[in-house]
């Protein structure tokens, strides 16, 4: 019997991704969006039942490196009220709930020490889904992320920024270079994700990562040598964030079995291939 899986974030980076490869596996999605998300919580909560998913996959977010006052309220409505909302309509419906949590919970590897608000406010989310769990016996799945990259990312990405540069012959104002990113594929992400929600071996928290970080100077060099153009870097013009990854932050475990299958190097020139068609197509 196919497997019926509600996602959040259908329409982002990862969902586009992640909602054809569920179909080709044979599974009935229904995305959740915005019209899901601006009913009041008893309609979210009826509207998840009558589609009686096995699994809710929640994949919004609202990502901000910093904030200002005005951006509270929507990092709060996004990453608290609307994962709590979802964690007891999957609750209701019993069914199992996968939800992404991010790197910039675990400062220097640590259990829980955030970058920002945002990573605050995933926290907070994360601390919620124990209640479910633990309360209601909610099947909580937890899926950490690094940084994803890949083809079609409009995100204001350091991936997309540095290739477009190169694209459009145009410098950039960067920091020191010396911090370390650890990139994954998005095909990459999305398997895993699956893999995570469809089986019931899956472990309840994984970690999805290359497990081979960079620094940014050395992405930069990987892209100038991937698109064979030079991208104009200006290094230690912008300030350093506070609690940049300078050591790798090591924690968590990837699920048995999973390991990325695109290289580097491999994903660079596949989302170089995608940023020259948006050339075209723009």
């Amino acid at each position: 019997m196919s497997a019926r899986v509600a996602v959040s974030g259908a329409t982002g980076f990862v969902g586009r991704a992640l909602v054809p490869l569920l179909a080709d596996q044979g599974c009935v999605v229904e995305p959740l969006g915005r019209d899901v998300a601006a009913l009041a919580p008893d309609g979210v909560v009826a509207h998840v039942g009558a589609f009686a998913p096995d699994v809710v996959v929640h994949l919004a977010t609202h990502f901000l490196a910093s904030h200002v006052p005005a951006d509270i309220p929507g990092l709060i409505r996004a990453n608290v009220e609307w994962g709590t909302v979802l964690a007891e309509a999957a609750s209701a419906a019993g069914a199992r709930f996968v939800t992404i949590e991010s790197a910039w919970q675990h400062v220097d590897g640590a259990d829980y020490a955030p970058v920002s608000l945002y990573a605050a406010t995933k926290q907070a989310l994360a601390d919620i889904c124990r209640y479910y769990a633990s309360v209601r016996d909610l099947d909580v799945r937890t899926v950490t992320l690094f940084d994803t990259y890949g083809p079609g990312d409009v995100r204001p990405k350091l991936v997309p920024t540095l290739l477009r540069a190169a694209r459009d012959g145009r410098s950039l104002d960067m920091s020191d270079g010396e911090q370390l990113i650890d990139l994954t594929f998005v095909d990459d992400v999305a398997r895993g994700i699956a893999d995570i929600a469809l089986s019931s071996e899956a472990p309840t928290d994984s970690v999805l990562r290359s497990w081979y970080p960079v620094t940014v100077r050395e992405l930069h060099a990987r892209a100038e040598a991937v698109v064979g153009l030079p991208i104009d870097a200006h290094w230690g013009v912008r300030p350093s964030r506070p609690r940049e990854m300078r050591t790798d932050w090591v924690f968590g475990a990837s699920p048995a079995g999973w390991a990325p299958a695109v290289g580097l190097d491999d994903g660079l020139r596949r989302t170089w291939e995608s940023v020259l068609t948006e050339e075209v197509t723009s």
